[in-house]
Protein backbone atom coordinates (compact mmCIF):
# COMPACT_ATOMS: atom_id res chain seq x y z
CA UNK A 1 0.00 0.00 0.00
CA UNK A 2 2.88 2.37 0.74
CA UNK A 3 4.11 2.28 -2.85
CA UNK A 4 0.61 2.96 -4.16
CA UNK A 5 0.16 5.92 -1.82
CA UNK A 6 3.50 7.43 -2.86
CA UNK A 7 2.55 7.07 -6.51
CA UNK A 8 -0.79 8.72 -5.80
CA UNK A 9 0.97 11.70 -4.20
CA UNK A 10 3.19 12.08 -7.27
CA UNK A 11 0.08 12.13 -9.46
CA UNK A 12 -1.49 14.67 -7.10
CA UNK A 13 1.48 17.00 -7.59
CA UNK A 14 0.89 16.88 -11.33
CA UNK A 15 -2.82 17.57 -10.85
CA UNK A 16 -2.15 20.55 -8.57
CA UNK A 17 0.20 22.10 -11.11
CA UNK A 18 -2.44 21.49 -13.78
CA UNK A 19 -4.97 23.33 -11.59
CA UNK A 20 -2.60 26.28 -11.32
CA UNK A 21 -2.32 26.52 -15.10
CA UNK A 22 -6.08 26.14 -15.62
CA UNK A 23 -6.80 29.02 -13.22
CA UNK A 24 -3.99 31.15 -14.72
CA UNK A 25 -2.58 32.00 -11.33
CA UNK A 26 0.16 34.59 -10.87
CA UNK A 27 1.93 32.57 -8.17
CA UNK A 28 1.88 29.27 -6.31
CA UNK A 29 2.61 29.26 -2.58
CA UNK A 30 3.68 26.34 -0.36
CA UNK A 31 3.69 26.79 3.42
CA UNK A 32 6.12 24.04 4.34
CA UNK A 33 6.26 20.25 4.74
CA UNK A 34 6.74 19.82 1.01
CA UNK A 35 8.83 16.73 1.77
CA UNK A 36 10.36 14.99 4.80
CA UNK A 37 13.99 15.94 5.34
CA UNK A 38 14.83 12.55 6.86
CA UNK A 39 13.24 10.40 4.18
CA UNK A 40 13.37 12.40 0.96
CA UNK A 41 15.06 10.75 -2.03
CA UNK A 42 16.65 12.47 -5.05
CA UNK A 43 13.85 11.29 -7.36
CA UNK A 44 11.28 13.16 -5.24
CA UNK A 45 13.24 16.41 -5.39
CA UNK A 46 13.75 16.03 -9.14
CA UNK A 47 10.00 15.47 -9.62
CA UNK A 48 9.18 18.59 -7.61
CA UNK A 49 11.71 20.70 -9.50
CA UNK A 50 10.54 19.50 -12.92
CA UNK A 51 6.89 20.20 -12.13
CA UNK A 52 7.71 23.69 -10.80
CA UNK A 53 9.87 24.43 -13.85
CA UNK A 54 6.96 23.48 -16.12
CA UNK A 55 4.89 26.22 -14.43
CA UNK A 56 7.20 28.98 -15.73
CA UNK A 57 6.62 31.94 -15.90
CA UNK A 58 4.39 31.38 -12.85
CA UNK A 59 6.50 31.80 -9.73
CA UNK A 60 6.56 29.29 -6.88
CA UNK A 61 7.13 30.58 -3.34
CA UNK A 62 8.12 28.14 -0.59
CA UNK A 63 8.25 28.81 3.16
CA UNK A 64 10.11 25.78 4.60
CA UNK A 65 8.34 24.03 7.46
CA UNK A 66 8.98 21.67 10.34
CA UNK A 67 9.43 18.49 8.25
CA UNK A 68 11.45 20.26 5.51
CA UNK A 69 13.56 22.83 7.39
CA UNK A 70 16.03 25.06 5.60
CA UNK A 71 19.35 23.45 6.57
CA UNK A 72 22.88 23.47 5.08
CA UNK A 73 22.39 19.90 3.84
CA UNK A 74 18.72 20.10 2.83
CA UNK A 75 17.48 19.85 -0.77
CA UNK A 76 16.55 23.52 -0.50
CA UNK A 77 20.24 24.46 -0.33
CA UNK A 78 22.04 21.74 -2.30
CA UNK A 79 19.68 21.24 -5.25
CA UNK A 80 19.62 23.64 -8.25
CA UNK A 81 15.96 24.73 -8.17
CA UNK A 82 14.42 26.38 -11.26
CA UNK A 83 14.69 30.15 -11.59
CA UNK A 84 10.95 30.62 -10.97
CA UNK A 85 11.21 29.05 -7.48
CA UNK A 86 11.81 31.35 -4.51
CA UNK A 87 12.63 29.72 -1.16
CA UNK A 88 12.47 31.83 1.99
CA UNK A 89 15.77 31.01 3.67
CA UNK A 90 15.69 33.05 6.88
CA UNK A 91 13.59 32.76 10.04
CA UNK A 92 12.62 36.43 9.84
CA UNK A 93 10.00 37.85 7.52
CA UNK A 94 11.20 38.76 4.03
CA UNK A 95 9.20 40.69 1.45
CA UNK A 96 8.95 39.86 -2.25
CA UNK A 97 6.66 41.13 -5.00
CA UNK A 98 4.57 38.22 -6.30
CA UNK A 99 2.13 40.10 -8.57
CA UNK A 100 1.33 43.72 -9.52
CA UNK A 101 0.20 45.48 -6.36
CA UNK A 102 0.66 42.35 -4.22
CA UNK A 103 3.53 41.74 -1.79
CA UNK A 104 4.25 38.40 -0.16
CA UNK A 105 5.99 38.12 3.20
CA UNK A 106 7.48 34.78 4.22
CA UNK A 107 10.01 33.11 6.48
CA UNK A 108 11.55 29.68 7.01
CA UNK A 109 10.42 27.67 10.00
CA UNK A 110 13.22 27.89 12.59
CA UNK A 111 15.42 24.79 12.49
CA UNK A 112 16.98 25.68 15.85
CA UNK A 113 15.63 27.51 18.86
CA UNK A 114 13.59 30.63 18.42
CA UNK A 115 10.00 31.54 17.71
CA UNK A 116 7.93 34.09 15.87
CA UNK A 117 4.73 35.89 16.66
CA UNK A 118 3.23 38.87 14.85
CA UNK A 119 2.79 40.96 18.00
CA UNK A 120 5.42 43.55 17.02
CA UNK A 121 5.05 43.26 13.24
CA UNK A 122 3.55 45.98 11.10
CA UNK A 123 3.76 45.91 7.31
CA UNK A 124 3.30 49.06 5.31
CA UNK A 125 3.40 50.32 1.78
CA UNK A 126 0.93 50.41 -1.07
CA UNK A 127 -0.94 47.39 -2.34
CA UNK A 128 -2.02 44.20 -0.61
CA UNK A 129 0.27 42.34 1.77
CA UNK A 130 0.04 38.57 2.12
CA UNK A 131 1.70 36.31 4.71
CA UNK A 132 3.17 32.88 3.90
CA UNK A 133 4.22 30.91 6.96
CA UNK A 134 4.41 27.44 8.46
CA UNK A 135 2.72 28.24 11.74
CA UNK A 136 0.16 27.07 14.28
CA UNK A 137 -2.82 29.20 15.21
CA UNK A 138 -2.53 30.05 18.89
CA UNK A 139 -2.36 32.99 21.29
CA UNK A 140 1.08 31.98 22.49
CA UNK A 141 3.78 29.53 21.56
CA UNK A 142 3.63 26.12 23.15
CA UNK A 143 7.25 25.45 22.13
CA UNK A 144 10.09 27.90 21.82
CA UNK A 145 10.92 26.88 18.25
CA UNK A 146 7.40 27.37 16.89
CA UNK A 147 5.89 30.07 14.71
CA UNK A 148 2.42 31.00 15.90
CA UNK A 149 -0.23 33.42 14.71
CA UNK A 150 -3.91 34.19 15.20
CA UNK A 151 -6.53 36.05 13.19
CA UNK A 152 -6.34 39.21 15.29
CA UNK A 153 -2.55 39.36 14.96
CA UNK A 154 -2.75 38.92 11.17
CA UNK A 155 -5.12 41.89 10.93
CA UNK A 156 -3.17 44.02 13.38
CA UNK A 157 0.08 43.42 11.49
CA UNK A 158 -1.54 44.81 8.33
CA UNK A 159 -1.80 41.62 6.30
CA UNK A 160 -4.76 41.26 3.98
CA UNK A 161 -4.57 37.47 4.14
CA UNK A 162 -2.40 34.67 5.59
CA UNK A 163 -1.50 31.49 3.70
CA UNK A 164 -0.52 29.02 6.42
CA UNK A 165 0.83 25.51 6.79
CA UNK A 166 1.28 22.89 9.58
CA UNK A 167 -2.27 21.46 9.75
CA UNK A 168 -3.02 18.41 7.59
CA UNK A 169 -6.76 19.11 7.67
CA UNK A 170 -7.68 22.20 5.71
CA UNK A 171 -9.84 25.10 6.87
CA UNK A 172 -10.53 28.78 6.38
CA UNK A 173 -10.40 30.92 9.48
CA UNK A 174 -12.56 32.47 10.68
CA UNK A 175 -15.36 30.68 8.82
CA UNK A 176 -17.06 33.99 8.05
CA UNK A 177 -14.88 36.67 6.49
CA UNK A 178 -11.79 34.48 6.41
CA UNK A 179 -8.42 36.15 6.77
CA UNK A 180 -6.32 32.98 6.80
CA UNK A 181 -6.28 29.60 5.06
CA UNK A 182 -4.84 26.20 5.89
CA UNK A 183 -5.18 24.18 2.66
CA UNK A 184 -3.89 21.12 4.52
CA UNK A 185 -2.34 18.15 2.75
CA UNK A 186 -3.78 17.56 -0.74
CA UNK A 187 -4.45 13.93 0.22
CA UNK A 188 -5.53 12.43 3.54
CA UNK A 189 -2.41 10.98 5.18
CA UNK A 190 -3.51 9.36 8.45
CA UNK A 191 -6.59 7.51 9.80
CA UNK A 192 -7.41 10.28 12.28
CA UNK A 193 -7.99 12.73 9.38
CA UNK A 194 -11.17 11.02 8.23
CA UNK A 195 -13.45 14.02 8.66
CA UNK A 196 -11.10 16.76 7.50
CA UNK A 197 -10.85 18.68 4.22
CA UNK A 198 -7.87 18.33 1.92
CA UNK A 199 -7.23 20.50 -1.07
CA UNK A 200 -5.97 23.82 -2.36
CA UNK A 201 -7.06 27.41 -1.85
CA UNK A 202 -7.36 29.77 -4.81
CA UNK A 203 -6.89 33.31 -3.49
CA UNK A 204 -8.18 36.15 -5.68
CA UNK A 205 -6.77 39.57 -4.78
CA UNK A 206 -8.78 42.28 -6.51
CA UNK A 207 -10.05 45.79 -5.75
CA UNK A 208 -8.51 45.74 -2.28
CA UNK A 209 -10.21 42.44 -1.35
CA UNK A 210 -9.00 38.89 -0.84
CA UNK A 211 -11.46 36.15 -1.78
CA UNK A 212 -10.44 32.56 -0.98
CA UNK A 213 -12.03 29.70 -2.90
CA UNK A 214 -11.68 26.15 -1.62
CA UNK A 215 -10.83 23.41 -4.13
CA UNK A 216 -11.18 19.81 -2.92
CA UNK A 217 -8.45 17.53 -4.27
CA UNK A 218 -8.35 14.40 -2.08
CA UNK A 219 -9.09 11.10 -3.79
CA UNK A 220 -8.08 8.78 -0.95
CA UNK A 221 -9.95 8.43 2.32
CA UNK A 222 -9.81 6.48 5.57
CA UNK A 223 -12.86 4.89 7.14
CA UNK A 224 -13.17 3.20 10.53
CA UNK A 225 -14.97 -0.08 11.00
CA UNK A 226 -15.67 -1.86 14.29
CA UNK A 227 -16.35 -5.54 13.65
CA UNK A 228 -17.79 -7.78 16.36
CA UNK A 229 -16.07 -11.16 16.02
CA UNK A 230 -17.77 -12.64 19.07
CA UNK A 231 -18.42 -16.35 18.69
CA UNK A 232 -16.12 -16.82 15.68
CA UNK A 233 -14.54 -20.24 16.04
CA UNK A 234 -11.81 -19.88 13.37
CA UNK A 235 -9.67 -17.10 11.89
CA UNK A 236 -11.33 -17.81 8.52
CA UNK A 237 -14.71 -16.90 9.97
CA UNK A 238 -13.25 -13.67 11.37
CA UNK A 239 -11.85 -12.78 7.94
CA UNK A 240 -15.23 -13.47 6.31
CA UNK A 241 -16.99 -11.25 8.82
CA UNK A 242 -14.56 -8.41 8.17
CA UNK A 243 -14.89 -8.73 4.39
CA UNK A 244 -18.65 -8.33 4.70
CA UNK A 245 -18.13 -4.88 6.26
CA UNK A 246 -15.72 -3.42 3.70
CA UNK A 247 -16.36 -0.91 0.95
CA UNK A 248 -14.67 -2.26 -2.15
CA UNK A 249 -13.02 0.92 -3.38
CA UNK A 250 -9.30 0.91 -4.14
CA UNK A 251 -8.81 4.45 -2.82
CA UNK A 252 -10.34 3.67 0.57
CA UNK A 253 -8.20 2.53 3.51
CA UNK A 254 -10.16 0.70 6.21
CA UNK A 255 -9.05 0.94 9.82
CA UNK A 256 -10.73 -2.15 11.29
CA UNK A 257 -11.00 -2.78 15.03
CA UNK A 258 -11.96 -6.29 16.10
CA UNK A 259 -14.19 -6.41 19.16
CA UNK A 260 -16.02 -9.11 21.10
CA UNK A 261 -15.12 -12.54 22.46
CA UNK A 262 -13.99 -14.93 19.70
CA UNK A 263 -13.67 -18.64 20.35
CA UNK A 264 -10.25 -18.87 18.73
CA UNK A 265 -6.86 -17.17 19.13
CA UNK A 266 -6.65 -13.89 17.19
CA UNK A 267 -3.43 -12.40 15.81
CA UNK A 268 -3.99 -9.03 14.13
CA UNK A 269 -1.13 -9.40 11.61
CA UNK A 270 -2.39 -12.82 10.50
CA UNK A 271 -5.94 -11.54 10.00
CA UNK A 272 -4.63 -8.58 8.00
CA UNK A 273 -2.52 -10.83 5.76
CA UNK A 274 -5.43 -13.21 5.20
CA UNK A 275 -7.67 -10.33 4.15
CA UNK A 276 -5.01 -9.12 1.71
CA UNK A 277 -5.09 -12.47 -0.10
CA UNK A 278 -8.84 -12.17 -0.71
CA UNK A 279 -9.26 -8.53 -1.75
CA UNK A 280 -7.39 -5.52 -3.15
CA UNK A 281 -8.98 -3.28 -0.51
CA UNK A 282 -6.49 -1.78 1.96
CA UNK A 283 -7.12 -2.84 5.56
CA UNK A 284 -5.36 -2.03 8.86
CA UNK A 285 -6.39 -4.37 11.68
CA UNK A 286 -6.20 -3.69 15.42
CA UNK A 287 -7.56 -5.60 18.42
CA UNK A 288 -9.79 -4.46 21.26
CA UNK A 289 -11.07 -7.90 22.29
CA UNK A 290 -12.98 -8.44 25.52
CA UNK A 291 -11.85 -10.76 28.26
CA UNK A 292 -13.90 -13.97 28.13
CA UNK A 293 -13.92 -14.27 31.90
CA UNK A 294 -15.63 -12.89 34.96
CA UNK A 295 -12.85 -10.73 36.36
CA UNK A 296 -14.62 -10.18 39.66
CA UNK A 297 -14.67 -13.94 40.24
CA UNK A 298 -11.07 -14.40 39.14
CA UNK A 299 -9.96 -11.60 41.46
CA UNK A 300 -10.82 -13.74 44.48
CA UNK A 301 -8.94 -16.84 43.29
CA UNK A 302 -5.86 -17.80 45.41
CA UNK A 303 -4.01 -18.48 42.15
CA UNK A 304 -1.60 -16.86 39.72
CA UNK A 305 -4.62 -15.88 37.63
CA UNK A 306 -6.14 -14.17 40.65
CA UNK A 307 -2.89 -12.34 41.35
CA UNK A 308 -2.77 -11.02 37.76
CA UNK A 309 -6.34 -9.73 37.95
CA UNK A 310 -5.80 -8.10 41.33
CA UNK A 311 -2.68 -6.31 40.06
CA UNK A 312 -4.57 -5.04 37.02
CA UNK A 313 -7.31 -3.74 39.31
CA UNK A 314 -4.77 -1.81 41.36
CA UNK A 315 -2.99 -0.41 38.31
CA UNK A 316 -6.12 0.82 36.55
CA UNK A 317 -7.26 2.80 39.60
CA UNK A 318 -4.58 5.39 38.92
CA UNK A 319 -5.05 5.45 35.13
CA UNK A 320 -7.14 8.23 33.60
CA UNK A 321 -6.82 7.36 29.93
CA UNK A 322 -9.34 4.91 28.52
CA UNK A 323 -6.71 3.95 25.94
CA UNK A 324 -4.25 2.96 28.69
CA UNK A 325 -6.93 0.90 30.44
CA UNK A 326 -7.70 -0.89 27.16
CA UNK A 327 -4.02 -1.70 26.63
CA UNK A 328 -3.68 -3.07 30.16
CA UNK A 329 -6.75 -5.23 29.69
CA UNK A 330 -5.34 -6.55 26.41
CA UNK A 331 -2.08 -7.43 28.15
CA UNK A 332 -4.02 -9.24 30.87
CA UNK A 333 -5.97 -11.10 28.19
CA UNK A 334 -2.76 -12.47 26.71
CA UNK A 335 -1.35 -13.35 30.11
CA UNK A 336 -4.47 -15.33 31.01
CA UNK A 337 -4.38 -17.06 27.63
CA UNK A 338 -0.76 -18.01 28.28
CA UNK A 339 -1.73 -19.55 31.60
CA UNK A 340 -4.34 -21.57 29.76
CA UNK A 341 -1.61 -23.04 27.56
CA UNK A 342 -1.87 -20.82 24.47
CA UNK A 343 1.38 -19.54 22.99
CA UNK A 344 1.42 -15.74 23.04
CA UNK A 345 3.18 -14.09 20.10
CA UNK A 346 4.92 -10.72 20.20
CA UNK A 347 2.68 -9.15 17.55
CA UNK A 348 -0.71 -10.04 19.08
CA UNK A 349 -1.23 -6.57 20.54
CA UNK A 350 -1.59 -3.61 18.25
CA UNK A 351 1.56 -1.47 18.86
CA UNK A 352 -0.57 1.65 19.34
Amino acid sequence: MGTMRRQALAVMLTELCKLAREHRVDAVTIAGDLYNQYGVIPQTVELLASQFAALYPVRVFIAPGQADPYLPNSPYTVYPWPDNVHIFARSVLERVDCAPGVSLWGAAYPAGRGHMALDNTRVNGEGQHLLLLHAVQADRAGLEQMFYVNDAAVRSAGFAFALLGSAHEGRLTPESGAIAAYPGSPEVLYPDEQGGRHGAVLLTVEDGRCEPTWIDTARWRYVSRVVDVGGCSTPEKIVARVLDRLEHELTTVHSVTLMGIPQCPVIAADIQRAIATKTDVHVLVSLRLDLPRDLDSLKNEPTVRGTLVRRLDQQTKGVRSAEDVAQQRAALHLALQALDGKKVLWNEIDPD
